[in-house]
């Protein structure tokens, strides 16, 4: 938001670095191609003068519709010219509305999870708990004493 005037650097090369950037720029003039002096206010918004140079000759703020035009045109935005109405800023949210929609249709992705470390380590334990428990299970003395009175009961009375 600007009048367009630059008296020290080159606005088309910053223009030109931002795109490089991936910077879009969109430009609001704020003024008259005429000029207009630069109002000085207080603290409560009330003009108590005009800016001057220092032979004390009114500064005359000028809108320069070319060169904010050509900054947007760079910039692969759009340029806007300010009004009373405000009707501008409408016009630029709408069109700022549309951007983010469309970025985030394009930039929307899925990204799959992967969670099988977990599983894997899982396995690998009981993989190696496997190996360390033996084939044969020694029986215990309770076992050996069921299968004895089983073979007696088997057996012919004496």
């Amino acid at each position: 938001m600007t009048d367009g005037e630059d008296h020290e650097t080159n606005p088309l090369v910053a223009a030109q670095e931002a795109i490089d950037q991936d910077v879009l720029i969109y430009t609001i003039g704020f003024g008259a191609p005429e000029g207009a002096p630069i109002p000085i206010t207080n603290d409560y918004g009330q003009t108590v003068g005009y800016k001057t140079d220092e032979q004390g000759n009114m500064i005359l703020s000028k809108l320069n519709d070319a060169t904010l035009q050509a900054i947007a045109d760079t910039g692969n935005g759009q340029y806007f010219r300010a009004t009373a109405g405000g009707g501008e800023l409408d016009a630029l949210l709408t069109e700022i509305d549309g951007l983010q929609t469309a970025q985030l249709q394009s930039r929307m992705e899925t990204t799959m999870i992967e969670r099988y470390q977990i599983f894997l380590a899982l396995a690998f334990i009981l993989l190696i708990a496997a190996e360390l428990i033996p084939d044969r299970i020694v029986e215990h003395s309770s076992n050996a004493w069921k299968s004895r009175i089983a073979n007696r009961k088997l057996s012919p009375a004496a």
